[in-house]
């Protein structure tokens, strides 16, 4: 259980610090002056890297040990928010994405199944925890489109 705990932790670090620049990216497109598509270019790049890399660290995990992936994957996302924090042009954006989808990979790719099953159920409840604690902002958020249904 406290592998599991520790793996649950790991995972939810990296998905944080992977997405943590997502909403910079409307700034970073003013700021070094980019079209919509390459900013959907830089978002994909994230995917791009993640499916085969995925499939890699899995392996990799078997023949080095878990400990060793995972802790080159939480490096590894270190190395890409330190990119995103200094990215002075577009090809950093993208280097940094990618380096965002490996660390992902690294740390996904070794996980049990037994265990992914339970990241699964844990995201699920924290997904509902977040836009369920509340009916509120549910009702805020719908009440535009009834309005514009009424017209």
């Amino acid at each position: 259980m406290r592998r599991l705990i520790g793996l649950w932790l790991a995972w939810l670090v990296l998905m944080a610090s992977a997405n943590l620049a997502s909403p910079l990216y409307h700034v970073y497109s003013e700021r070094f002056g980019f079209a919509a598509l390459v900013l959907t270019a830089i978002f994909s790049t994230y995917a791009i890297v993640l499916v085969p890399a995925l499939v890699l660290f899995g392996r990799l995990s078997d023949r080095f040990g878990r400990r060793p992936v995972l802790a080159g994957g939480l490096g590894t996302a270190c190395v890409g928010l330190i990119l995103f924090a200094s990215a002075q042009g577009e090809a950093w954006l993208f280097s940094a994405r990618a380096v965002q989808g490996l660390a992902v990979a690294m740390v996904s790719g070794p996980a049990p199944l037994r265990s992914w099953s339970s990241v699964v159920a844990l995201g699920i409840a924290a997904w509902h925890a977040a836009t369920l604690r509340s009916g509120a902002p549910r009702r805020r958020a719908t009440a535009p489109r009834s309005a514009a249904a009424r017209r």
